[in-house]
């Protein structure tokens, strides 16, 4: 018998351990929007790699780094690769559109703040920016990229969830433009984590990445919460919604500050 191709491999093989899960319907628990597709009753089966799925799963974490090093030691050994790829990046860069104008949107702030995004240079998420009203003068208020940075886990505070969130979800700046609050996806699964920030904003330069952004003193946080916020009529109040057992919106606060 042939020995399988990925067993000839010398790379890095996933940590094993055997867990027993439970496929199908279960009392108490939603699965799935249409609950007459699941199996009934449900079958128990043992997955090896379950545990692959978990984030703060240490040797998971540990196998991760050592396919990244396996990957870049074996690409770096093939003759033209360095140059090959700097290659296709200076290809890709070229071939990026040239910025277009701002499409800027009023604030519902009184301080006569104008609001738009521009891409980032130096990562996937938006950069938040503002000005006065018809200003030419252009502030960097926020970068996506960073800001998730800051978020406090809710599971471990040692762990930051830069790489594995999506950006800002939603951005919404208080009426006196002093203060914004924003949500982030911490999980992937749609339960959000609010953060208020007093900002601190930089003059903005075209072309320049979001690492000229003045970290933001973060004036409040909450954990589970649903993706949208809302300000009252001054800086004073922030209402926002907690998710229940399911992921869905269920009872509104107020945030006073």
């Amino acid at each position: 018998m042939q020995q399988p191709l990925w067993e000839t491999i010398d790379a890095p093989r996933p940590p094993s351990e055997a867990v027993t899960v439970l496929y199908g319907r279960e009392d108490g628990k939603l699965k799935g929007v249409d609950e007459a597709l699941l199996l009934d009753p449900p079958v128990a089966l043992v997955d090896p790699h379950f545990r692959l799925r978990e984030r703060d799963h240490e040797p998971t974490l540990r196998h991760i780094r050592a396919e990244n090093a396996y990957a870049d030691s074996v690409l770096e050994a093939m003759p033209g690769f360095s140059t090959t790829r700097e290659g296709i990046f200076a290809r890709l860069r070229a071939s990026m559109p040239p910025p277009s104008p701002l499409l800027w949107r009023r604030g519902a702030d009184a301080g006569g703040w104008e609001y738009s995004t521009r891409p980032s240079p130096a990562g996937p998420h938006p950069l938040y920016l503002r000005r006065r009203a018809n200003a030419a003068a252009v502030e960097l208020i926020l970068d996506a990229n960073a800001a998730p940075a800051r978020l406090p886990s809710a599971h471990d505070p040692r762990m930051s969830y830069l790489g594995s969130v999506k950006g800002v979800s939603a951005f919404v700046p208080s009426p006196s433009g002093r203060y914004a609050a924003y949500t982030v996806d911490v999980t992937g699964e749609e339960r959000f984590g609010l953060m208020v920030v007093e900002l601190a904003p930089v003059p903005f330069l075209e072309g320049a990445g979001g690492e000229s952004e003045r970290p933001s003193e973060m004036v409040a946080h909450v954990a589970d919460v649903d993706v949208d916020v809302a300000w009252g009529s001054d800086d004073s109040e922030l209402y926002y919604a907690s998710m229940d057992e399911t992921g869905r919106p269920w009872r509104l606060h107020r945030l006073r500050l």
